[in-house]
């Protein structure tokens, strides 16, 4: 049987870069900037290395320098894409590029959750617990005869699940952290939304009433984490309210998370109005926030996990061919008896969709423990912040600008990688340029096209280049805006550098926290939603109310005896109501399509 490596840490994609942090200091409790070196994409691009070399960073340069740079870079990108003839060549640079991850990893918080979400995952699928103490019985439970053993098949099944589920959480996150009505003082979800009824969002996006700006903030103090009862008490409030009345209906929370998502394209198209290709400037200094810049990001990762869901899906297709061939783990036997294989939802095992399940209590609780070296370190860092063992807890205003500047030029390479493929795609065969188009998530562009198959080239590459250049300057607006009060100059006086230190700590207790909100967020209103998976002739089926994960919330919530007046007015309408199979992986996600800009029918 072929080989096939996944990540076993699903949830890595649901905490999405949430901060960054030095990788050198493995006690480190807050973030830091540090110069980006993407070797496998440097390595596979060598061909741009002057391009980027030319124009390096300094320190010194104003503004019309950072322009010039920024500039030459994009000629000198265009010229060398302009030799490649080579459609192929093209596609496998696309791809390097795809690797980036653009300086922005996880945190301690979210390096802890992964593995103990990994952890329990990997005792689900094998029945052995990693994290036990006695060595003899950690050692039985390793041998071949006792061990559950996984098909990769499982896994690829987990896998399209898990995709699908971290773009219904992306939409989710844009929606509660995101989305919010002009001049309105609400403090929480409830509250804010409390006159929305049905296409309330349509009806109101066009007089520019609704914006994504994330102002107010819902719960603007989560408190520390070892306080988990004040915790809880402030991330129900947020979503809830103080008020029970205010809770939406049923229907209500449905219609708001499909008209949500509708918006995400709609939003990031204003903000790609104002983009002019022809006239490229450094977004290093990025200013505040822009209308629709959010939408853009909350885009641009639907699509990526769009585009995985495609890419992983013509793997399934090959162990679907693969099933019925000697070398299949069904086919294995140990004298003479079937080997202990985990079976989704069957003999005890779970299914699928509820492995793919997580609970904002996973988050909050799950594996944390204190840590002394961090906490010692965050008061002595407060107290004396200029000590160089110090150093990570804020961003050198140089490196943090050059960090910023090599993310401008990475992704001013993507964009023009992108364009020069569309143009190739265009002058061949039309059903390359569909195909790339709908695996690739760009469902408006696909829309223009079919009602336009006129659309020229240059056109069509422009659309493209815009959705890049769109996402490029949110990432660097996002990144100014969230670390941006994290750089420190040179010459910061010390009382500077401590009250900044200050702030940056608070922010880091408070991300578990934080985290862990948008999941419970995304749990309850998810609940409301009908899936569907394709049938044999690739034709959507309803498979029941997605309500198992926030029964998997509740169950979670009364195991760890948090309050349950707290949360009396989120419960999802379960009673009668079908829950997904236990053969249900939802894999057919249509409905990011119709997020992506599709026509839903």
């Amino acid at each position: 049987m072929k080989k096939l490596i996944l990540p076993l840490i699903l949830i890595s994609g649901r905490l999405f870069a949430v901060e960054l942090i030095d990788q050198n200091d493995s006690k480190q409790i807050v973030s830091v900037v540090k110069d980006l070196q993407i070797e496998e994409m440097l390595s596979t691009t060598s061909e741009f290395k002057k391009c980027r070399d030319d124009n390096q960073f300094v320190a010194t340069d104003g503004k019309p320098e950072r322009d010039r740079k920024i500039q030459e870079a994009e000629k000198c990108f265009k010229e060398e894409l302009a030799k490649t003839d080579n459609p192929k060549k093209l596609e496998e640079l696309s791809e390097a590029l795809n690797l980036q991850h653009y300086g922005l990893v996880q945190s301690k918080n979210a390096k802890d959750i992964q593995n103990y979400l990994s952890d329990k995952m990997y005792k689900s699928l094998t029945g052995v617990d990693r994290k036990e103490q006695d060595n003899k019985k950690l050692v039985e439970s390793l041998k071949f005869k006792n061990k559950k053993h996984v098909d990769q098949k499982v896994f690829i099944d987990m896998y399209k699940t898990q995709l699908g589920k971290n773009a219904l959480f992306e939409v989710s996150r844009f929606c509660f952290e995101n989305l919010r009505i002009k001049d309105s003082t609400a403090d929480n979800f409830a509250d804010h939304w409390k006159d929305y009824e049905k296409d309330y969002l349509n009806k109101q996006h066009g007089k520019g009433i609704i914006n994504d700006l994330g102002n107010p903030k819902f719960a603007k103090d989560l408190g520390d984490p070892e306080d988990k009862t004040k915790i809880y008490q402030q991330i129900f409030t947020s979503i809830q309210g103080s008020d029970a009345k205010t809770a939406m209906s049923d229907a209500n929370m449905s219609y708001f998370f499909m008209e949500c998502g509708k918006l995400i394209v709609p939003l990031c198209d204003k903000f790609q109005q104002s983009i002019d290709l022809a006239k490229t400037e450094s977004q290093v200094e990025a200013g505040a926030a822009s209308n629709g810049a959010a939408a853009c990001l909350a885009k641009s990762r639907i699509q990526s996990y769009k585009k995985a869901l495609v890419d992983t899906e013509k793997v399934a297709e090959l162990f679907k061919e693969m099933s019925e061939k000697p070398g299949d783990l069904g086919n294995f036997l140990l004298k003479g008896k079937p080997i202990n294989q985990f079976v989704a939802g069957e003999n005890g095992n779970e299914t699928i969709d509820n492995l793919t399940n997580y609970t904002s209590t996973d988050l909050i609780e799950g594996g944390y423990t204190k840590d002394d070296q961090a906490k010692q370190k965050e008061e002595e860092c407060t107290t004396n912040p200029e000590l160089s063992s110090c150093e990570a807890f804020l961003a050198n205003a140089e490196n943090f600008d050059k960090a910023k500047h090599n993310i401008e030029m990475e992704m001013t390479l993507k964009r023009e990688v992108e364009i020069a493929r569309v143009k190739k795609l265009v002058s061949g065969d039309k059903k390359d340029l569909e195909t790339y188009l709908k695996d690739n998530g760009y469902m408006d562009i696909l829309k223009a096209y079919e009602e336009d198959p006129g659309l020229s080239a240059n056109k069509i590459a422009e659309m493209i280049g815009k959705n890049f250049e769109a996402k490029k300057r949110a990432t660097l607006e996002q990144i100014n805006n969230k670390l941006g009060k994290r750089q420190v100059q040179s010459d910061a006086k010390p009382n500077e550098i401590s009250q900044s230190a200050k702030e940056v700590i608070k922010e880091s207790k408070e991300e578990r926290a934080r985290m862990g909100q948008v999941v419970l967020f995304n749990n309850i209103i998810t609940s409301h939603l009908t899936l569907h998976k394709a049938d044999s002739s690739g034709v959507l089926q309803p498979v029941g109310r997605n309500v198992n994960a926030w029964k998997k919330e509740e169950e979670a919530l009364t195991e760890k005896k948090v309050n349950p007046e707290l949360f009396a007015n989120l419960k999802a309408t379960t009673e009668g109501v079908q829950g997904m199979g236990k053969d249900s992986q939802i894999q057919g996600f249509g409905i990011l399509d119709e997020f992506l800009g599709k026509d839903g029918k």
